[in-house]
């Protein structure tokens, strides 16, 4: 066989280029799995008992009455002694400052900035959660955004807990709950992405994080002048702080089920290819190592899917190809069974086979597509 193999190889260079794709993205996929992906699939608990610190939580909303009435109670009632909750109302029409008063009157650690006007020339989250962050009383900041909400009321004392190795920022994960009917999808994809970027944080790599579950302190903000070297850009406010501030600060990673964020927002398919061009077009701003880093492993599983499809059609040895898929997907599929149960999700492994390569399939058109797109119709005010 071995020879018969080597044979036919020999005979068409094609072959020769194609399986050598094959195996070597092979190696490096098997590498990513169990020297990164296990960062996170096989994680300890990191967190340690830590005196309980101040902490300032900001959120800012913009007529979001319903979110705000069922979010925010979760935030304001965490078991934690010594937190303030800091809400940025920004220009809202609807009923939610009556409600945040409301709140205001029951939580005295709410406290409520009301921004009637703005700069118009700075749209997105930018400017609103700078104020909240500057109007913060405490060292330790936790951000996180209106459309979601804690699974636990430990969630401030979770990410305290990772602050004991000189850790300056803590990533932590969230999940999607929407009431989409393709809420798996949302739930896989950013399972996908996130598992990459929390396993390179976890293995001392940092290169962005997510703003709806982040945690920095006041100092290090300031240290990095916030978010003035992107300030033009409407998006991206949480990636380009964190890929920016994390070159020369520790990182610390939560991902205990206290810790865990779920999103509520009601996105449409549209709405979520939109904010996955957005992604990728922020990440284009990225430092190099960075992008590097984040692409290792979609790109080299994407060189696998095609030349695994290349091989079967030219009918080139299918059953040793497919022995080599299907142990890839082993152990695809052993480590994410492992992070998922980590990250507290649920059933996602199954979907794998499946839903790994159609992303792969959307986050190539979509970076076609922004080869001829101008972003200024998404990212910039």
């Amino acid at each position: 066989m071995i020879e018969a193999v080597v044979r036919d190889i020999s005979q068409n260079p094609c072959f020769t280029i194609i399986l050598g794709v094959f195996l070597f993205v092979l190696i490096v996929q098997l590498f990513w799995y169990w020297l990164i992906f296990r960062k996170i699939a096989f994680a300890r608990k990191s967190g340690q008992h830590q005196e309980a610190k101040s902490v300032s939580v900001v959120v800012v909303s913009s007529n979001q009455y319903n979110m705000l009435r069922s979010n925010l109670p979760e935030i304001l009632n965490q078991d934690y002694p010594n937190y303030e909750v800091i809400v940025v109302n920004e220009i809202s029409d609807d009923d939610s400052c009556e409600l945040l008063e409301r709140f205001s009157e029951q939580y005295a650690h709410l406290r409520v900035i009301n921004i009637q006007q703005t700069l118009n020339w700075f749209k997105g989250i930018k400017f609103p959660l700078s104020i909240g962050i500057k109007s913060a009383k405490n060292e330790i900041v936790l951000v996180t955004d209106i459309f979601s909400r804690p699974v636990s009321n430990k969630w401030i004392n979770a990410f305290v807990e990772s602050y004991g190795n000189d850790s300056k920022i803590v990533l932590g994960y969230t999940s999607f709950q929407t009431p989409s009917g393709i809420n798996w999808w949302y739930r896989f994809a950013g399972f996908y992405d996130a598992l990459n970027w929390l396993s390179l944080a976890r293995s001392g790599l940092p290169v962005t994080g997510a703003g709806q579950n982040l945690s920095f302190t006041r100092s290090l903000f300031f240290g990095q002048h916030g978010f003035i070297n992107h300030y033009n850009l409407n998006a991206g406010a949480d990636e380009l702080f964190v890929n920016k501030a994390a070159r020369t600060n520790k990182v610390g990673v939560q991902i205990s089920k206290e810790s865990r964020m779920i999103c509520l927002e009601p996105v449409t398919l549209s709405q979520w290819l939109l904010l996955e061009k957005t992604k990728l077009a922020i990440r284009r701003r990225f430092r190099f190592f960075s992008q590097l880093l984040l692409a290792v492993h979609p790109v080299t599983a994407g060189l696998f899917y095609l030349s695994f499809v290349w091989l079967l059609s030219k009918n080139f040895y299918p059953g040793i190809v497919a022995a080599i898929y299907a142990f890839r997907l082993i152990n695809q599929l052993i480590i994410s069974s492992f992070a998922q149960k980590q990250l507290s999700e649920k059933k996602l492994w199954m979907l794998m086979p499946v839903f790994e390569p159609v992303l792969l399939l959307v986050d190539f058109f979509l970076r076609i597509k922004l080869l001829f797109e101008k972003e200024k119709k998404f990212i910039f005010p």
